[in-house]
């Protein structure tokens, strides 16, 4: 397990990196946060092949309830957080729980989008289950939604309270998706890790098939890079 914090005045949190990191979930987020109400509000799919493990470990510690959103884009938009925000009224979300986000970017940005907005923002737990959205992004506390046909056109800037990059979720990962989260580390590489490039180039076409070992280091890497940018300039100025 490799834990990286991302240092913003007064507001720290941690990246936690690893295979199996799941297991130890109840105490990564008692120490995130006070809530012991949760909203998890998950991707479908993701729900489909990882939901019972995370159910079973969320359940004892914590009162939680689950919301599931359809995969793809198109699900972010003001309709469905206006089904989300309808989902925390019913359940009585208070400003002492926090919404957990499970699944990829989409779900992160709608995810976080909610925490931000709800009661005037709760707290907000990230649980990047894609291979983009754990090297990016899940740090650095950009939510939105589309609205009128524009890509993150509303949205805020609300850092999680903790984000937990469990390796094993992706190993499930389409074939496209895992290219789509390794272009992403290329660029990392590119502007601001040369060891991290060689390291690649080493790899070749092996890199479709890396341990989970060498994913949590990629991770973490990745990880630390966005960290330090996002300590600098926050809110992108």
């Amino acid at each position: 397990m490799i834990r990286v914090p991302v240092l913003l005045p007064g507001r720290r949190h941690d990246i936690v990196i690893g295979p199996g990191v799941l297991a130890d979930a109840p105490r990564h987020i008692a120490a995130a946060t006070s809530a012991r109400q949760l909203l998890i509000i998950a991707d479908a799919r993701v729900w489909t092949r990882h939901g019972r493990a995370i159910r079973k470990t969320l359940t004892g510690p914590f009162q939680s309830t689950v919301v599931q959103v359809a995969p793809g884009e198109a699900r972010k938009t003001l309709r469905q957080a206006g089904i989300l925000y309808r989902a925390c009224q019913d359940h009585r979300l208070g400003r002492d729980g926090a919404i957990v986000a499970v699944g990829g970017g989409m779900i992160g940005d709608l995810a976080g989008f909610v925490a931000a907005t709800w009661q005037r923002g709760v707290d907000l737990i990230m649980m990047p289950t894609s291979l983009l959205a754990q090297v990016d992004s899940s740090v650095g506390g950009k939510v939105a939604i589309n609205v009128g046909g524009v890509k993150n056109l509303v949205g805020a800037f609300h850092q999680p309270r903790l984000v937990l990059a469990d390796t094993t979720w992706l190993e499930t990962l389409p074939l496209r998706e895992r290219r789509s989260g390794l272009a992403e580390v290329v660029k990392y590489a590119m502007i601001a890790d040369r060891r991290l490039f060689e390291q690649l180039e080493r790899a070749g076409a092996g890199l479709l098939k890396l341990s989970d070992t060498q994913l949590e280091s990629i991770v973490a890497t990745c990880t630390r890079i966005k960290a330090r940018i996002v300590v600098k300039d926050e809110r992108e100025s």
